[in-house]
């Protein structure tokens, strides 16, 4: 090979990888010269370039690609690099970070926070897991979780901060999820307790009573008529504590359900209640009435609205009815149950889904019975909504998503 060819291969490989052509290499002549000296030095020169800038960028794309926030901030606390989960999470794009005071992301007091994080870092050169508030572009708060180290440059000197921050929006929901079922826990076995030793009490003292007069027929009657009443009650109590128990199984599967056999079981069940025969009853169905959803529920729901709108109804009405109507929309069934009883004051509507809520009927029930209906919608995700007026009635309206069967 002459040495103006050796030159030119020389010559082409530098062009080559001046362009970005890092994988060309040029081929070593047998003469083993200067000129073939220099070939191999450029070859190796170019393998070495490659496996360094195939490693940056394997690096890089794992920066980019990390879930967790990533911030990169120098001395003067300026942000030089986020990775995509920054901008994603708090709508910005990369260059409306870049160049800004890491201050721009936290909330109110955020040079407070960072400050103390900074007193932190500079005792011990790392932070783990300090809990921060960082707001978005369009001001949403977003709780953070933070750890942090400082970063060194090759000589030693602290060159720069890493940030590393963690979504935890979810956990906290999640916490006081738990925190709020934790407290209604407590609540509920409490008021069991309470519940189920009333009417025991009842029942004991009563018959300790008729003990005493044993002979006296009459007195007799009264007492067990009012032990029934007792048992009745903690039958009640039991039966709607047994229900709650049932509606927690994580289980529950869709079934096809007839909806006017179903109705017509709810009603039977009902037919001994108090107030039950002097109620006129209208049921509305649609005209395709068997659809797929899950039975357990639904019969929670219909079942405690129906009984409250026979139970709850005026003694001075001479027509008191109570109206069921089924509706299909759209995948849902809509429900209304509307009765003539005397309806809820307007400061209570908003509490009459809570846990043990009785209002002004302290003395009816266990307090349970639209928990329950509370309880088995958000199961079936669906929606229930109020109206009503004293004196005059009420109308409970439920959306649940069901299919034809």
């Amino acid at each position: 090979m002459e040495s103006k060819e050796q030159i030119d291969r020389i010559y082409d490989l530098i062009m080559q990888l001046s362009s970005g052509n890092l994988g060309y290499r040029a081929d070593i002549s047998p003469k083993n010269d200067e000129m073939d000296a220099i070939t191999m030095g450029i070859n190796m020169l170019a393998e070495e370039l490659q496996t360094t800038t195939v490693s940056k960028d394997y690096l890089g794309r794992i920066y980019k690609g990390v879930v967790d926030m990533l911030i990169v901030i120098g001395p003067d606390n300026v942000i030089h690099q986020v990775n995509d989960s920054v901008c994603k999470l708090w709508g910005f794009k990369e260059d409306e970070l870049v160049g800004n005071p890491i201050n721009k992301i936290f909330s109110r007091n955020g040079e407070k926070y960072f400050n103390k994080i900074n007193v932190e870092l500079d005792k011990k050169g790392h932070v783990y897991n300090v809990e921060r508030v960082f707001r978005s572009k369009k001001g949403k708060l977003i709780p953070v979780s933070i750890s942090c180290s400082l970063l060194y440059d090759s000589e030693g000197n602290i060159d720069g901060k890493l940030f590393i921050a963690k979504d935890i929006s979810k956990m906290k929901k999640t916490t006081e999820q738990l925190k709020r079922k934790n407290e209604e826990l407590n609540t509920f076995i409490y008021r069991v307790s309470h519940d189920i030793k009333g009417p025991l009490a009842s029942i004991i003292g009563l018959l300790n009573l008729a003990k005493d007069e044993s002979e006296d027929l009459s007195s007799l009657k009264d007492y067990f008529r009012l032990i029934e009443t007792s048992a009745s009650r903690l039958d009640k109590v039991i039966g709607d504590f047994l229900e709650i128990g049932k509606l927690t199984q994580s289980q529950i599967r869709s079934s096809a359900v007839d909806l006017k056999e179903f109705i017509q079981e709810i009603l039977d069940s009902l037919k001994y209640a108090e107030n039950f025969k002097s109620i006129k009853l209208k049921i509305n169905l649609p005209q395709h009435h068997v659809f797929r959803t899950k039975r357990i529920l639904l019969k929670a729901v219909m079942q405690n609205l129906i009984e409250n709108a026979i139970k709850y109804s005026r003694k001075d009405n001479d027509r008191p009815q109570v109206e069921i109507t089924i509706k299909e929309s759209e995948g849902k069934l809509i429900i209304s149950v509307t009765d003539n009883g005397i309806g809820i004051p307007k400061n209570m509507q908003e509490h009459v889904f809570k846990m043990f809520y009785k209002g002004e009927h302290a003395n009816s029930g266990s307090g349970l019975g639209l928990y329950i209906v509370k309880m088995s919608l958000e199961s079936l995700k669906g929606t229930i909504r109020v109206q009503s007026e004293p004196n005059i009635g009420s109308v409970f309206t439920v959306e649940i998503p069901a299919r034809k069967a």
